[in-house]
């Protein structure tokens, strides 16, 4: 169950047999749906547009209205099951947050793109990254192969020589949501030695198992 007051968007994923893939954010601003590509996966091999109105060739889409692709996978309320479905994810029949039905019972469709619940992001730095490098006990050398980002950029933005504003954001959805990291790391931390690998997963399924525990 997630709070509905704090959902500020959507997180979509590309989930196939054994990979999940982040793909990019859905929010809302200045009164406009704004959806963004991560620029890793807009230029990754093998990978597909959330729609057909969201092809690769850009990076960034908005509109008045929220996307085709994201309308089509909530279910029609004049369906039979719409009560059940609304339960069984704990949210009200009367529901009309765009972003909290999509994290809810628009989670999983037909295809092969998953929605998570994107919260309200904090004030967010260059310290934070470094504190968060830290605990996971990785060198800026693992830690910017693994997430994907050139080690320069990471010793800028830690050392507050460098805003990196999409850098930053890209990396915040790590900190924030240990299953992306964790995703991250099985993709990408092969380099890793071993016992340095499986100290990081650990690390992370502890904060994913904090997260999935209810709090009375």
């Amino acid at each position: 169950m997630i709070d509905e007051k704090k959902v500020k968007g959507v997180i979509v994923y590309l989930e196939r047999r054994k990979t999940r893939t982040y793909v990019g954010v859905l929010y809302e601003e200045n009164k406009e749906f704004v959806f963004e590509y991560d620029k890793k996966y807009l230029y990754a091999n093998n990978v597909i547009p959330v729609g057909l109105e969201l092809p690769l060739t850009q990076s960034t889409f908005r509109s008045k209205h929220i996307f085709p692709s994201f309308q089509d996978r909530l279910p029609s309320r004049e369906n039979p099951a719409y009560k059940e479905y609304c339960e069984a994810e704990g949210i009200s029949v009367d529901e009309v947050d765009p972003f909290v039905l999509l994290a809810t019972i628009g989670k999983k469709g037909p295809s092969s793109f998953v929605f998570e619940p994107l919260f309200q992001f904090r004030t967010f730095n260059g310290q934070n990254i470094r504190t968060y490098r830290e605990w996971l006990g990785l060198t800026t050398r693992e830690f910017a192969d693994c997430f994907e980002i050139s080690r320069s950029t990471l010793l800028r933005i830690e050392n507050e020589k460098e805003t990196g504003a999409e850098a930053l954001k890209r990396l915040e959805i790590f900190v924030k949501y240990p299953h992306v990291a964790f995703d991250q790391v099985k993709n990408r931390g092969g380099k890793m030695i071993n016992k340095k690998r499986r100290s990081v997963e650990s690390k992370l399924q502890k904060e994913i198992a904090k997260k999935a525990t209810p709090h009375s």
